[in-house]
């Protein structure tokens, strides 16, 4: 709408600083949370008993950053031009991933993009 820059980018080892419920009946209530009211249910915790909201700090951050994504400005965008950036804005950061993963140690890894 405004013709905003977006910079796409991924910090690799986020995703191993907390442990996080797998259990299946977790994934469908997440699932559900997320299909009807737009938003997940957290449910993480840090490896320490008596603080579990602080996160691991053995694990090493690296964020890559890629070229922005321009917007065009579009004064009344309808929901397909809305889906055309956000697609173009999620390509970008997919490509980071897959072109930094194998160098940050998370080849055996897939990005999943809800």
């Amino acid at each position: 709408m405004h013709g905003f820059n977006l910079m796409p980018a991924y910090t690799f080892g986020e995703s191993d600083l907390y442990r996080s419920l797998r259990h299946p009946l977790y994934r469908k209530l997440c699932h559900f949370t997320l299909s009807k009211g737009g938003f997940v249910v957290p449910c993480f915790w840090g490896p320490r008993w008596w603080c579990p909201l602080l996160p691991r700090d053995d694990v090493p951050l690296h964020t890559v950053i890629a070229e922005p994504v321009q917007l065009p400005l579009i004064p009344n965008p309808t929901n397909e031009d809305v889906a055309h950036w956000h697609a173009k804005y999620v390509a970008a950061v997919v490509a980071i991933y897959d072109g930094h993963k194998v160098r940050f140690g998370y080849g055996d890894r897939v990005l999943e993009v809800f």
